[in-house]
């Protein structure tokens, strides 16, 4: 196991300090960046985000408004009942059947599984 102490200091060091009990060693850390940030938050880098939660803000943002949009023009336009309001249904329910395949085609190695043709 290994116990970090951090200190704020400028300058880059990390040293070992000692190691009890066996197989539990404590460091000290002395760096800048141990520091809290000006503006309150813990570290430097503490709330920011990285560009793939942007990407999965954005997938998640363009999802719902598709569901929303179509559901609203299966309603308004098509006059759908039902299972049917769902846009692309038929797509939907067949991608569990596809994924199956998909798996089957890539642990056989493109080979027919046993007991097809």
């Amino acid at each position: 196991h290994a116990f970090i102490l951090c200190e704020c200091t400028a300058g880059n060091d990390v040293t070992v300090t000692n190691e009890d009990p066996e197989n539990q060693y404590n460091f000290l850390a002395k760096s800048e960046y141990c520091c809290p940030a000006k503006d309150g938050r813990e570290g430097s880098s503490a709330y920011s985000l990285s560009i793939g939660t942007f990407i999965v803000i954005g997938f998640v943002a363009v999802a719902a408004v598709y569901f929303v949009a179509g559901v609203g023009y299966q309603i308004g336009v098509r006059k759908a009942q039902g299972i049917q309001r769902v846009p692309n249904i038929d797509l939907w329910s067949a991608i569990p059947g596809l994924v199956k395949d998909g798996f089957i085609f890539t642990f056989t190695c493109g080979r027919p599984a046993r007991g097809t043709v």
